[in-house]
This record gives structure tokens, C-alpha cells and sequence, in this order.
């Protein structure tokens, strides 16, 4: 019995440990989808107005 409750406890405790590292994971993934998006968005922009400027 005593290990059983153990064994919820850790698996709690590492549950909680994986949801913060995977919270960290997907806020770095959306950092660096926006740091992407950002970083292509002035060459976006520039292919979009070379036509502008051509004519």
C-alpha cells in the first residue's frame, strides 16, 4: 500500500516535472516561430513591392 502511494506520488511529481518542460518547449517553439516569421516578414515585403517599383 505504501509503495503503491509511492509510486502516485512520483508519478505526479513527474508529470508535473514533463508539463514544465514541455510548456518551456512550446514556448521556445513559438519564440522561435515568430523570430522566423519576423525575420522573413522585410523580405516578404520587399519581393511584394520590386513589382511596385518596377512599374
Amino acid at each position: 500500500m505504501d509503495r503503491l502511494l509511492h509510486l502516485f506520488l512520483f508519478i505526479l511529481f513527474f508529470s508535473l516535472l514533463l508539463n514544465k518542460i514541455y510548456e518551456k518547449i512550446i514556448t521556445r517553439l513559438i519564440m522561435a516561430n515568430h523570430f522566423i516569421f519576423f525575420f522573413h516578414l522585410p523580405h516578404i515585403t520587399s519581393t511584394k513591392h520590386h513589382p511596385c517599383n518596377n512599374q
